[in-house]
């Protein structure tokens, strides 16, 4: 982080912007910082886990 100074893990607010922009408030390289909704993304990942588990799940039926 570099307002902090602080080794911080997250992602980019400028990268998922691009896809869910809806997630991010401020705009890059603007005066302030950038801020990415967090909370926002439990239920996009959510949805993404249960496709993947689903596709997993497909690909075993098929290899039996």
């Amino acid at each position: 982080n570099k307002h902090s100074g602080r080794e911080e893990i997250g992602f980019l607010a400028h990268e998922v912007q691009e896809i869910f922009p809806c997630l991010v408030t401020g705009e890059k390289d603007g005066p302030d910082t950038q801020t990415l909704n967090y909370m926002g993304l439990i239920g996009v990942l959510t949805k993404e886990i249960q496709f993947l588990k689903a596709e997993v799940a497909e690909l075993k039926n098929k290899i039996n």
